[in-house]
């Protein structure tokens, strides 16, 4: 089967570059930068780094902060970042494409594709299929076997509704034609430790996260058209 490329892009984004193009002594103050999820996911790891590389003095003048906002697999910030944050050029957001389109379509949010102007990409971080390191499932085609003998039994995890992890979930439900059960975590971080728990089947995280955390997982399959460099050896869905 092949899956639909599934990557988790983090962009900054702004609602308003207006103070930012007529300030010429632009920042004069620090720049926060709102991420819709907890600490110590991929998309506030990712960010911490593209704001520590970023807010060096000697390139800005000014420190970046990060302010996180999580809940409702992202929904939370996003909404508060375009209905309440400063347009002043000194609140900036990451976000991250999947998610973002797709909770506009099915939830009533206060932001879409056209309410924000990206400024930059920071990186792709695809979706990885994975287990436990003392699952018995060693490859996809274990876990659809197990599927096939055990129908609605196979759950698998991930960070949230209509988030790039359940996007992959559905992709893969649909291509393999099995009957599978989809548990929606309270982020990136609920939905490993479910898998590193045993709580679920299997699950879909980022690869960024998944190989912090590779001593306590195996990584089936990466949801990509081709295979990742970083896993040469694991193949696609």
């Amino acid at each position: 089967m092949k899956l639909m490329k599934i990557t988790k892009i983090a962009l900054l984004a702004a609602t308003s570059l207006m103070f930012m193009h007529a300030q010429a002594d632009y920042p004069d103050k620090p720049i926060g930068v709102m991420v819709a999820y907890g600490p110590g996911g991929a998309t506030d790891f990712q960010a911490r780094i593209a704001t520590l590389a970023s807010g060096k003095e000697a390139l800005i003048g000014q420190p970046i902060y990060i302010l996180n906002k999580p809940g409702a697999g992202g929904r939370t910030g996003w909404n508060w970042f375009a209905s309440e944050a400063s347009k002043d050029g000194y609140m900036l957001g990451a976000y991250n494409v999947p998610h973002f389109i797709a909770q506009s379509i099915v939830f009533d949010t206060a932001y879409n594709i056209n309410t924000l102007e990206p400024l930059g990409n920071w990186g792709a971080d695809p979706a990885v299929l994975i287990v436990g390191k003392d699952s018995p499932f060693n490859t996809v085609a274990d876990l659809l076997a197990h599927a096939d003998a055990n129908p609605g039994a196979v759950t698998i995890s991930g960070a949230g509704k209509f988030v790039g992890h359940h996007i992959a979930f559905l992709q893969f439900a649909k291509a393999s034609g099995r009957d599978l059960t989809y548990i929606p975590a309270k982020g990136g971080v609920d939905a490993l430790r479910l898998v590193k728990a045993g709580e679920v089947s299997a699950g879909f995280n980022n690869l960024s996260d998944s190989a912090r955390s590779a001593a306590d997982l195996k990584i089936l399959a990466v949801a990509d058209l081709t295979r990742h460099a970083y896993l040469p050896d694991v193949p696609t869905l």
